[in-house]
């Protein structure tokens, strides 16, 4: 990563993590100074950049915590930095725009990035955010909705649909345990159900990593290699896949509806001859007894 991408990281990580720094020490980076000056940054936040920057170098690596790449954006995102004349400056890039991927990034300035963790999540801890997401949901169960409130603000610690499905056989159950009431469905709209959930959460997934690949393959500029072309290619396999699973719900439901179309036709038929033997035999009956 080049000088200017280095000293935002470490800004940003300061900010983060609440860090004390001394605007009158780290003053001497004449490098630094010139490239801040550069963007027109104004003198006083020129000043807490560098003093981050040194605070955050200096710091010994048994007091580094890991930065996380969602909250680094969110602070980005959260700056007004300026110039001498009051306009903005958007500086630091978010982490898709730095030279390295963000485990490299991190580590190339001596901090470090969350380890990814695969643990099952406890059961009481998905049932807590899950029942807050069907308060703010307006009971809305599905995993659609699910994924969607979990890209809101303030949910992005929220377990993932997967990590749910691994405290949970199926994401029903997972509903179910929060008391929320189940809807009574037939055996094959059950079925299509849990297809569907399935069906959301490799989506999410596929997401994921197509984003992963996008992030490492550094697509901000028009794609013309073979690397660029196969994140492209892995976004159309996902498609294809959604639209795979999409079909397999539309045959469950197809099916349900064509076996209660044969029900019905079956019984026209014998609903007439029942009708068709029992009136002569009421009608002899009747006339007997008169």
């Amino acid at each position: 990563m080049n000088r200017l991408q280095t000293a935002g990281l470490r800004y940003v990580y300061a900010l983060d993590k609440g860090l004390s720094t001394n605007d009158t020490l780290h003053q001497d980076d004449v490098e630094l100074r010139g490239l801040l000056e550069s963007l027109g940054l104004n003198a006083a936040d020129t000043a807490r950049v560098l003093a981050a920057d040194g605070t955050v170098a200096a710091l010994p690596g048994g007091e580094i915590s890991p930065l996380t790449a969602t909250n680094y954006n969110n602070i980005v995102r959260g700056l007004k930095l300026t110039t001498a004349a009051g306009d903005p400056i958007v500086w630091p890039s978010e982490h898709d725009r730095l030279d390295e991927i963000w485990s490299d990034a991190v580590a190339s300035v001596g901090l470090i990035a969350p380890r990814r963790s695969r643990q099952i999540p406890p059961a009481e801890d998905v049932k807590i955010q899950l029942r807050r997401f069907l308060e703010e949901s307006g009971q809305d169960t599905s995993p659609s909705a699910y994924v969607a409130w979990r890209r809101g603000p303030g949910n992005n610690t929220a377990p993932s649909l997967a990590m749910i499905t691994r405290s949970f056989k199926t994401w029903g159950d997972a509903i179910g345990a929060t008391g929320a009431r189940a809807e009574n469905t037939s055996q094959v709209r059950q079925q299509a159900s849990n297809t569907q959930d399935k069906l959301e959460i490799s989506l999410e997934a596929h997401r994921v990593e197509a984003e992963r690949l996008r992030d490492r393959m550094k697509l901000a500029a028009p794609p013309q290699d073979e690397l660029a072309r196969h994140t492209e290619l892995a976004y159309l396999i996902a498609a294809e896949t959604h639209a795979l699973e999409s079909s397999k719900v539309n045959t469950y439901l197809l099916d349900e509806r064509e076996r209660k179309q044969r029900l019905f036709t079956i019984g026209l038929p014998i609903a007439a001859v029942i009708v068709a033997v029992v009136q002569p035999v009421l009608g002899f009956i009747l006339g007997k007894l008169h």
